[in-house]
Parts: structure tokens; sequence; C-alpha cells
């Protein structure tokens, strides 16, 4: 399936300006996959991009119609 999204979630892509101004961002950030497998493991992030896009798919209309007020 791999259509998983991959800006912003490493180091080399991250963007924002603030965060690489004001941070020591190389030595005390960590963001994407490094950061989900600290926490779960090697294959958690992802998961977490599969069950997000899952519930997306799933979703998805439903939503719309909230957003439109079922118009």
């Amino acid at each position: 399936m791999n259509r998983l999204p991959r800006d912003g979630s490493t180091k080399a892509d991250y963007k924002w300006s603030q965060a690489l101004n004001y941070l020591p961002f190389e030595e005390t950030v960590v963001i994407g996959h490094d950061f989900w497998s600290i926490l779960g493991g090697e294959t958690t992030y992802e998961e977490l991009l599969e069950i997000y896009l899952e519930v997306g798919h799933d979703k998805s209309k439903s939503m719309l119609d909230s957003l439109a007020f079922e118009f």
C-alpha cells in the first residue's frame, strides 16, 4: 500500500523557521519516525499513519457533511 506521507517526517524535511532558528534543533529535537520509534518501536510511525489514513477514509463523508451542515 505504501502511500504514506513523508513530508516533515525527518529533520532534513522540517521547514518551520521558528524552531530551526531558536532551538538547538539538531541536538534536541526528535520528530517523525525517530520520535515514534523511541515511544513505540520501529514500526509505530508507519502504523499510526496507516490508522490515520484509514480513519480519514472511513470518516471523510460524515466530516464533510458536518462541516457543510448537511446541505
